[in-house]
């Protein structure tokens, strides 16, 4: 399984206008010889992006989550609108990286330890 996380943001004056984040959970699995034989354009599927996968990803059905990874990530990409990389990083979060920020956790209950890496880099 390969695991790849991405963030996209725009910023005026060093302040984050908008932002976008997701996710994919390659899962590709291959024969003796190396040959792809599972994942991608394959009998097991394309692989889809969290963001894609939407309810699909299963947060809310399997582990009762608040909001769908896709929901989350959203929602923190807008609550760091109009932020900057240095207040990003600045979001308090507990030692498993989930935001502790009672206003944050309305809306994003997942670890956003890697978002505020990604933003971090992509700000610069």
């Amino acid at each position: 399984q390969l695991d790849v996380d991405a963030a996209a943001v725009t910023m005026r004056d060093g302040v984050i206008t908008s932002a976008q984040i997701d996710s994919v959970q390659a899962k590709v699995t291959f024969d003796a010889s190396g040959v792809i034989t599972g994942g991608k354009d394959t009998p097991d599927g394309p692989i889809h992006t969290k963001n894609m996968l939407g309810e699909q990803y299963g947060m809310k059905a399997w582990g009762g989550a608040i909001a769908e990874w896709n929901e989350q990530a959203a929602s923190f990409a807008a609550y760091i609108t109009g932020k900057t990389a240095a207040d990003v990083a600045g979001i308090a979060v507990d030692e498993t990286t989930k935001p502790t920020d009672a206003d944050l956790l309305t809306s994003v209950t997942i670890k956003i330890g890697d978002f505020q890496a990604l933003i971090a880099k992509a700000c610069n």
